[in-house]
């Protein structure tokens, strides 16, 4: 019974790891920077590799590695959901579509930039009054503009 809860554990950590991966690819379009989350998940990995490895009978804590690996795996997602942008980029093109009487969007030349605060950006191509726009929008705030090169 010991041996199932590590391995269930061990699915556990690596589907939330996963889950957060998908979402913040097609959801956010890759805007989060997830490398804060990974080294919890790869001590959680390495944790639950020492407690399969001796079986929870040979294990120095078996309960110590269980209540450390349950914790983060219910914290993580508490730190993940809190941080996330505000608008997903459908929210965004959707804010843009409204707001500025945008025509269509074009898919293939949307993407992101870093900015000097150090969090992405959407930059968002948009076909408004028959010329194709760009507008840089921020995803935690909702505030956007015109990209500097469009006019």
């Amino acid at each position: 019974m010991t041996i199932a809860i590590g391995i269930i554990l061990m699915w556990l950590t690596v589907l939330e790891l996963l889950t957060f991966i998908l979402i913040n690819h097609y959801v956010y379009f890759g805007i989060m920077s997830l490398h804060l989350f990974v080294p919890f998940y790869v001590f959680m990995v390495f944790l639950l590799i020492d407690y399969l490895s001796g079986f929870p009978e040979r294990s120095k804590r078996p309960k110590i590695i269980i209540a450390t690996t349950v914790s983060l795996l219910v914290i993580l997602p508490l730190v993940f959901f809190l941080s996330l942008p505000t608008y997903t980029l459908a929210q965004a093109k959707q804010k843009m579509i409204l707001a500025e009487r945008i025509h269509s969007i074009d898919d293939q030349a949307t993407t992101k930039i870093t900015s000097t605060r150090g969090y992405d950006l959407y930059i968002i191509t948009a076909e408004r009054d028959s010329q194709k726009t760009r507008y840089i929008f921020n995803p935690y705030s909702g505030e956007y503009g015109l990209w500097p090169d469009s006019k």
